[in-house]
């Protein structure tokens, strides 16, 4: 498998927003499958991976047409 990605905390109506997990395998990580999506933070010790807490870097995609 290349990539997985899910969506959950959907919200609807005035604030209009959703969390996207999104994960690539190893060997295709930097190919710019993320096309659009920008830099918006970086989560110290944020994920437990494999019984360790790891950093995750924290990336938004904004619709312009909003």
């Amino acid at each position: 498998m290349l990539a997985a990605c899910n969506s959950t905390n959907i919200v609807r109506g005035i604030f209009q927003a959703r969390y996207m997990g999104f994960s690539v395998d190893h060997a295709w990580q930097g190919q710019g499958l993320g096309l659009g999506f920008a830099r918006e933070g970086y989560a110290r010790a944020y994920l437990k991976i494999a019984v360790r807490w790891q950093d995750h870097a924290l990336n938004a995609l904004v619709n312009p047409q909003t």
